[in-house]
């Protein structure tokens, strides 16, 4: 959840205020939105809207454009523009895009759906507190709010264990299901996987998923390399698991973008068990959950259940440690988080800052959930996913 205090005016981010005061005659990539909606962008900037570097953001009512630094001092104080939002010149592309990527598919793609967001700023761009209002996070918002859920890797940082709370930003809404990476065979959370400060539950990944060595797609018009093709080859979970014919376009992968791939998937098939139940459920009016689940006292630790703020459902602890949650409809995004962080196995030995709830495992899931069909998830070029 991100804190409140680290709130910005209108003008941001708040810690690079005054050096663009110094800077008016530079131009850098900004982002602007008003408070009327993305159609007056032409009119305030005194830009042609077919401009090549003028993007149109409408999810947030923005656009994205370059703009001389005194251009957009003046912008912030003018009345109808809501922010005026500096980028760095090496973020802004990949932040523009995404933005562009999440309107698209809520506009596109049957809702509610799962947006796979395996990406997110590199480690140098991250900050020890997130800004609340930061175009990402407006974003994200938007799309959870229209039934687009988002999980977002908590990030790969190679001082991950020495730097506690330094995270993904675009992880840390409360609105995300954020993701860390596991080791299953070492049996800890991945030393790359970015770890929350264990005094700030608000940096805590929601739930980890096996996230090193993890069997995936390669691109089939790109040669491996030698020492790719021998670590592959020489895998016997690779070997195992990829027919011989098909070595060339499949690969072994790292990081926490693999483990929020396995989280989106398990994300789709909650969410497509909870569309077949609703359907088949006329009304929930009398009293009863829509759906309930019971965990013996191996699967959730009771004590941390009863303790735990929760997003919707109940949960009820028995005598013998067992727990039954009970859901009703809620909110895409809360309903399926609240279930991966429910039905995630908790971790002996390992903190709540680096692992969140637990281990996602698809398998459970699949068990748990796939009464009505076991889905087979659709990857889109958005980095979309469609259950």
């Amino acid at each position: 959840m991100i804190a409140a205090a680290a709130t910005s005016s209108t003008l941001g981010p708040p810690d690079k205020v005054e050096a663009l005061r110094a800077q008016r005659d530079q131009r850098y990539p900004f982002i602007v939105r008003f408070t009327d909606g993305a159609a007056s962008a032409a009119r305030v900037l005194g830009v042609d809207p077919a401009a090549t570097d003028v993007v149109e953001l409408p999810s947030i009512d923005g656009v994205a454009a370059t703009l001389n630094v005194g251009v957009a001092l003046d912008l912030s104080e003018r009345a109808g523009v809501a922010q005026v939002w500096y980028l760095h010149p090496d973020l802004a592309p990949l932040y523009v895009r995404s933005i562009q990527a999440l309107n698209h598919s809520a506009r596109t793609l049957p809702l509610p759906s799962v947006a796979n967001l395996s990406i997110g700023p590199e480690p140098r761009f991250w900050t020890p507190e997130p800004f609340e209002d930061e175009p990402m996070h407006a974003a994200t918002r938007v799309s959870a709010e229209a039934g687009l859920v988002p999980v977002v890797a908590v990030g790969n940082n190679p001082r991950a264990e020495s730097m506690p709370g330094w995270i993904n930003p675009w992880s840390w809404p409360r609105w995300v299901i954020s993701v860390g990476a596991y080791d299953g065979e070492r049996q800890r959370v991945a030393d790359f996987s970015a770890r929350g400060a264990p005094d700030r539950p608000e940096t805590w990944p929601d739930v980890v998923a096996q996230g090193v060595d993890v069997v995936g797609t390669y691109p089939t018009g790109l040669a491996k390399s030698a020492s790719r093709r021998q670590r592959d080859e020489e895998s016997p979970l690779f070997r195992r698991t990829v027919p011989r014919a098909k070595w060339d376009i499949y690969t072994l992968e790292s990081g926490t973008s693999q483990a929020a791939a396995t989280v989106s998937g398990a994300a789709a098939q909650i969410m497509h068990f909870v569309k077949e139940t609703m359907a088949r459920s006329p009304s929930t009016d009398d009293g009863r959950p829509l759906f309930a689940l019971t965990a013996d006292p191996g699967r959730r630790r009771a004590a941390a259940v009863a303790n735990a703020p929760r997003l919707c459902g109940t949960a009820t602890v028995a005598a013998d440690g067992s727990v039954t949650f009970e859901y009703r409809p809620a909110t895409p995004w809360k309903l399926v988080k609240q279930v991966l962080v429910d039905t995630a196995l908790p971790l002996d030995g390992v903190d709540a800052a680096a692992a969140g709830a637990g281990l996602v495992d698809p398998g459970y899931v699949k068990r748990q959930f796939g009464r009505f069909g076991v889905i087979d998830p659709k990857f889109f070029a958005a980095k979309v996913l469609e259950e």
